[in-house]
């Protein structure tokens, strides 16, 4: 009886433009990946990951990757066009207005509703004009 032949494949992923941007980042200022790791408080994994793409640079730890990778004001500008920060800020301070809504008490937030409700029929009537 033979024994079956296996076949190891490896994938390599293909860096997303945020991951090769970083990578160039780094690469451009001849760092290695630890530098930027204990500047960001994470581990040399965690740097690999995120250049790979594996791990998404998001609003909330944006703040850690501009000190990690040092960014100037530009890189930073750059940055958050690829993770498409500038287009979802709106919406993202949106998620945060409708969460603090919440925690107002059920009368205010009936209030709010009733005077939400009564522009949008103005803004309607005036559209029919």
């Amino acid at each position: 009886m033979t024994t079956p032949f296996l076949l190891e494949v490896t994938m390599k992923r293909e860096r997303s433009p945020v991951g090769k941007f970083l990578r160039g980042v780094r690469d451009k200022k001849r760092e290695i990946q630890q530098e930027v790791a204990e500047r960001m408080g994470v581990t040399k994994s965690q740097i690999s990951h995120l250049e790979t793409s594996t791990r998404n640079v998001s609003n909330i730890n944006l703040e850690k990757v501009t000190k990690g990778y040092q960014l100037n004001n530009s890189e930073e500008e750059q940055l958050k066009d690829l993770i498409g920060l500038k287009s979802n800020f709106n919406k993202l301070q949106g998620i945060d207005v409708f969460y603090q809504l919440l925690q107002l008490p059920l009368e205010v937030r009936q209030r709010i509703a009733k005077a939400v409700i009564a522009y949008d029929s103005l803004e309607l009537v005036e559209k029919k004009k």
